[in-house]
């Protein structure tokens, strides 16, 4: 019998994406990993309080959504580094890279910024 999660699921699933802020220009983007995913929220957590609920270190946080890009990018590949000397201009099209790479957590960034700009 064939494994179903892993026929569906395994491997990286590598999608063609247009940027509207990179006018049309096409990226390649993997799907990433169960394991990857873990790393960086691990990473994002610096110890527990009193009562056992993580506590976030939210400098590494901010640095989650290139780390995210980074490893999802397959063409054109960049790395964190590479990803954080481009200028603020690219904010705009990393934003809607990290929103294919990431929907829920982009949506609820956004929801926020909305909240706390009213």
């Amino acid at each position: 019998m064939e494994n179903v999660l892993k026929a569906k699921y395994g491997g990286a699933n590598v999608t063609t994406h247009k940027i509207s802020a990179l006018d049309g220009a096409e990226v390649q983007l993997k799907s990433l990993t169960i394991k990857e995913i873990k790393t960086i929220a691990k990473d994002m957590i610096k110890g527990s309080d009193k009562n056992g609920e993580p506590i976030i270190d939210y400098e590494k946080a901010g640095d989650s959504q290139l780390k995210k890009i980074s490893l999802a990018l397959v063409e054109p590949k960049m790395t964190m580094a590479e990803l954080e000397a481009l200028s603020n201009l690219a904010k705009d099209a990393l934003d809607e890279i990290f929103a294919i790479v990431d929907p829920k957590t982009a949506e609820a960034m956004k929801n926020a910024k909305e909240k706390a700009g009213k």
